[in-house]
C-alpha cells in the first residue's frame, strides 16, 4: 500500500467553478458516455511498480459472434439465453421510482431501504503540479451528515466526468461519495489539441500506452488528493478512506483492472520510468467493479496472459452481456476472463442476456416502451448525433438498446450490492449476491457465478 506516489507532486489547489448543485441526469451524459462502444477502448494505466519477468501473450480469437449465435462459455456454468423481448417490464420497474417498491423485509438486503438526498460539485478540479495537469472531476455526495465510503469511477474512451451519472447518482443516493475524474482521452480534452477530434480519435488512445499511464496516475492523484477534495463537502459529510472502491466501463474497466493489480506490458522507452511488465495496483482501493472489461491478447487493449488476473486479490465484480463483443470481435467469454482466471474466493460475475456495450452506460435514451413517441424522438435525435459525429456502428448499437427491455437496473442493483458487501461489510448484501437473487427474479435474463 502506498499513500503517495513519488511521481506525483503535492496537490495543493482546489478550484470550484460552478459550485454545488442539484444532480441532473442530462442528455449530454448519455452521449458522451460513449465509452468505447462495440470496440473496447485502449489501455490506460496508472503508475506503479515494475515487475521483472517475461511478458507472455495469450492469443485471442477474432471470430465475432453472429446475430443468431450464442456464446460458448469456457467455464462450468450453463447459460439459458432467451430473447429479452419476450419479457415485459412495467414503468414501475424503473429504479428511480423507489416509492413503488415493496418495503424491505428485516434481514434482507434491498436497494430501497435508505435513500439519501444528494448534491454535486460538478466543476471541481485540482492541480497535479508535477505533471502540470489540472484534473477535472465531478463529486456526488449525500447531504445528510455521515462518514461515507468513497467510489472513484473511470469513464470509457471519449467520455468525461459528466458521463455514467445514472450509475454514480444511484450509488451516491444509497450512502456513498462518488468521484468521477476526466481523463486525457475525453473528446473535450482531445479537441484542445485537435479541433475536429471525435470518437475515432478517442478510440485511438486506447492503443497508446501513454494514455494507460496517464489514466492510472489520474486515479492515484485522486487518491492522494482526497483530503483536499473533501473540503468541498458540506459540514458533517466525511469520507471513509478505509472503504474506497473503484469502478469503470470499457477503457475505464481496463483502468480499474490495472489499479486492481493486473500487470500489463509497457513498451520500453515509451515513457520515463516505465517499461516491461508493469504493476499499477493500489492497495488503498478495497473493491473493484469491472463493466465490459478486457481479456488476454497480443495487441490492443488487453492483458498479456491469464496470469495477470491472478494478481488481483481484492474483491471484484465483472459484468458483461451476450452482445458485448470486444474490439476485434471477441465473444463475451473474452470479457469474462478477468473473473475466470482471477480466483481468490471474493469474485463475482453478472452476465446479462441481450446486453451490449452501451447497456452498462445507463443509456438514458433507451429505457422506454416501444410506443412512446417522446422517447422515439429522443432516440432519433441521439442516433442523428452519433451518425453525424461518430460512426454508424454506435448508432446501430444505440438503436438496438432502445428495442430491448430495460436491463440497466440489474447493473445498478448488482453494483450496489457488491459495494455494500465489501465496503460496508453488509452481510445481507453478500448473501444477496451469493444466493443469486437477481438471477432468480430475472426470468432467465441474468446469470450469476461466484468464486
Amino acid at each position: 500500500m502506498h499513500s503517495h506516489s513519488e511521481h506525483l507532486a503535492p496537490i495543493n489547489k482546489i478550484i470550484t467553478n460552478g459550485g454545488k448543485g442539484r444532480v441532473p441526469i442530462s442528455l449530454a451524459a448519455g452521449f458522451i458516455l460513449l465509452s468505447t462502444t462495440l470496440l473496447i477502448a485502449a489501455p490506460v494505466l496508472a503508475q506503479g511498480k515494475q515487475i521483472a519477468g517475461q511478458t507472455q501473450a495469450a492469443g485471442v480469437s477474432d471470430k465475432a459472434i453472429t446475430k443468431d449465435q450464442k456464446p460458448k462459455l469456457s467455464f462450468p456454468i450453463k447459460f439459458s439465453l432467451p430473447n429479452p423481448a419476450q419479457f415485459g417490464v412495467s414503468k414501475k420497474a424503473k429504479d428511480k421510482d423507489s416509492k413503488s417498491k415493496a418495503p424491505k423485509v428485516s434481514g434482507e438486503w434491498s436497494p430501497y431501504g435508505n435513500i439519501f438526498e444528494i448534491n454535486s460539485a460538478r466543476k471541481l478540479s485540482f492541480e497535479d503540479k508535477l505533471r502540470h495537469k489540472t484534473i477535472e472531476m465531478r463529486l456526488i455526495y449525500p447531504t445528510a451528515p455521515g462518514n461515507y465510503p468513497v467510489i472513484i469511477f473511470s469513464h470509457g474512451a471519449g467520455g468525461s466526468k459528466d458521463a455514467y451519472t445514472q450509475l454514480t447518482e444511484y450509488i451516491a443516493a444509497r450512502g456513498y461519495i462518488c468521484i468521477q475524474p476526466t481523463h486525457d482521452d475525453s473528446i473535450g480534452k482531445l479537441k484542445l489539441k485537435k479541433k475536429n477530434a471525435g470518437f475515432g480519435d478517442a478510440l485511438a488512445t486506447t492503443n497508446d500506452q501513454r494514455y494507460w499511464i496517464s489514466r492510472a496516475r489520474d486515479i492515484e492523484a485522486t487518491l492522494d488528493g482526497l483530503d483536499m477534495i473533501a473540503t468541498n463537502l458540506p459540514s458533517g459529510v466525511t469520507m471513509n478512506k478505509e472503504a474506497i472502491g473503484m469502478g469503470g466501463h470499457s477503457f475505464g474497466a481496463f483502468t480499474t483492472l490495472i489499479l486492481a493489480g493486473a500487470p500489463v506490458n509497457i513498451p520500453v522507452n515509451l515513457s520515463p520510468g516505465y517499461g516491461g511488465l508493469t504493476d499499477f495496483g493500489d492497495k488503498r482501493i478495497k473493491a473493484f467493479l469491472v463493466l465490459s472489461g478486457q481479456g488476454t491478447g497480443k495487441v490492443g487493449l488487453c492483458f498479456p496472459g491469464k496470469e495477470s488476473y491472478g494478481a488481483i486479490k481484492a474483491p471484484m465484480m465483472v459484468m458483461t452481456g451476450s452482445r458485448d463483443k470486444g474490439q476485434r470481435g471477441q465473444p463475451p467469454t473474452w470479457r469474462m476472463e478477468p473473473f475466470t482466471y482471477a480466483g481468490g474466493g471474493n469474485k463475482h460475475l453478472l452476465y446479462i442476456e441481450g446486453a451490449n456495450h452501451l447497456t452498462f452506460t445507463g443509456n438514458i435514451f433507451t429505457r422506454t416502451i416501444d410506443n412512446d413517441k417522446k422517447d422515439k424522438k429522443s432516440l432519433k435525435l441521439f442516433s442523428s448525433m452519433v451518425q453525424n459525429h461518430i460512426d454508424s456502428g454506435l448508432a446501430k448499437a444505440a438503436e438496438y438498446n432502445a428495442k430491448t427491455k430495460p436491463l440497466f437496473p440489474y447493473v445498478q442493483k448488482a453494483g450496489l450490492a457488491f459495494y455494500d458487501a465489501y465496503l460496508k461489510n453488509d452481510q445481507s448484501a453478500l448473501e444477496f449476491l451469493k444466493s443469486h437473487q437477481l438471477e432468480k427474479s430475472s426470468l432467465g435474463l441474468i446469470q450469476q457465478k461466484d468464486q
